[in-house]
């Protein structure tokens, strides 16, 4: 199956809702059956705040009621610890996670969490050291799940399969008779050290892999967002999800204090390079960002709520500094990071900084085909109530000479920033 070359099975009971305890909109329950139907392997497709992992903890749940073994891994430890137990702290569990449910008096789940590299303190003072053959559910990073047998669980659960190589999801695929694999393929691929080798095969998730191979034959899209104002979410759901994505009625208005979910700033920077490295920064664009943060703050939003976003690690450290100096309470609460970094993550709200500045349309790997999509879609989806895009618009919506347009991400750039000009959201800052 993995080559392709035979169909996906499901077994005859394909259309039995399983019982669980989780609360699921109609999307989740479709992916629950067809994770429990699924005779080889399943992919389901979880777009930004869609509950992927509330579905996989449904899943797991009643897979162990079921009187299956499991394994439960990601590719990094945070991701697994965040399927384990999410936001809880040690004396109180975060309801609906894996965690809660082995907590639970009137319930009877055991769960070990091996490998010794998990820097959270639940995981750390409930689910180490356990014994994995006395455990209804194992957790393990894809490279821990190397210690165990083949075949030795009924099922392996992989979250952020996207973010796995296909030799690291490999490693999971062959201790287990089945595999449920969760993640979005719309979002950034495995890291790749060498950029010499990102499109070779090995380096493209296994979860894409099938995805171009069967299509929805295998695959199960969630479809409800329960993360974004729906005006913040109306560009990537068209741009990359094909307008598939349905915005709940909780978050559909959601807002901080009177501003706008949705802002751009249309900025002539001063991009600068880095004397030592090669990474960017711009000091126009990093005083920006300070302004936003302190308008965010005065309409009722933590620092810690705050989301800072550069793909370039030299403004990463050019808005520290200059947020940092800020007169706010606790302003290194304030989250500053790169793309990479956030994927993954949510604030209340976040600012986008874009960086490049210049006349000839050099937007460097932002602009790349293949990532910048990618890299764009999850600084675009990380908010929740207010997302602030602040860029020389110019710069970013203009194809480089030695591109041409299908082999770059300019066009999508120049979409966005009419697309902000359409709904009267941009500011402008070029004078």
């Amino acid at each position: 199956m993995i080559t392709g070359d035979r169909t996906v099975r499901f077994d005859v009971n394909k259309y039995a809702l399983p019982e669980s305890e989780i609360e699921l909109n109609e999307h989740q329950q479709t992916a629950l059956v067809w994770a429990h139907s699924a005779e080889d392997i399943v992919c389901i497709h979880g777009p930004p705040g869609t509950g992927k992992t509330r579905t996989l903890t449904a899943y797991v749940e009643s897979a162990v009621e079921r009187g299956q073994s499991v394994l439960v891994t990601a590719h990094s430890n945070q991701a697994a610890d965040n399927l384990l137990v999410g936001d809880s702290t040690p004396n109180d569990p975060e309801p609906e996670t894996l965690h809660a449910m082995a907590a639970d008096p009137n319930r009877e789940l055991s769960i070990t969490r091996v490998g010794g590299n998990s820097r959270n303190a639940v995981v750390k003072q409930e689910y180490m050291g356990g014994i994995p053959d006395r455990a209804d559910v194992v957790v393990a990073t894809t490279s821990g799940a190397a210690r165990f047998d083949q075949n030795q669980f009924d099922v392996a659960v992989i979250d952020e399969a996207t973010q796995a190589s296909r030799p690291a999801t490999a490693i999971a695929l062959k201790c287990a008779e089945k595999l449920v694999l969760a993640g979005d393929h719309k979002q950034l691929p495995p890291y790749c050290a060498d950029e010499g080798m990102q499109d070779e095969e090995t380096h493209i998730s296994l979860f894409e892999y099938l995805l171009e191979q069967y299509d929805d034959e295998i695959s199960v899209l969630l479809r409800t967002q329960y993360r974004m104002n729906e005006e913040i979410a109306t560009f990537p759901n068209d741009s990359f999800y094909d307008g598939l994505l349905e915005t709940a009625d909780r978050n559909r208005n959601w807002i901080v204090g009177n501003l706008a979910p949705l802002t751009g700033v249309d900025v002539i920077g001063d991009e600068r390079q880095q004397s030592a490295g090669n990474s960017y920064y711009n000091p126009a664009e990093a005083a920006v960002v300070a302004t936003h943060v302190e308008r965010l703050v005065d309409n009722g939003l933590a620092p810690q709520d705050i989301g800072v976003i550069s793909a370039y690690s030299g403004q990463v450290q050019a808005i520290t500094r200059t947020v940092n100096t800020l007169n706010i309470e606790n302003v290194r609460r304030v989250s500053i990071d790169t793309v990479d970094s956030f994927q993954g993550s949510e604030r209340e709200a976040i600012i986008v900084s874009f960086v490049r500045s210049n006349d000839n349309g050099h937007s460097g790997f932002l602009a790349f085909p293949d990532e910048g999509p990618r890299r764009l879609n999850v600084a675009l989806t990380r908010p929740c109530r207010r997302l602030v895009l602040i860029g020389d618009w110019e710069t970013l919506g203009t194809v480089a000479p030695h591109r041409t347009e299908s082999d770059s991400c300019a066009p999508l750039y120049a979409r966005l920033s009419e697309h902000l000009r359409a709904q009267d959201r941009m500011v402008q800052l070029r004078d």
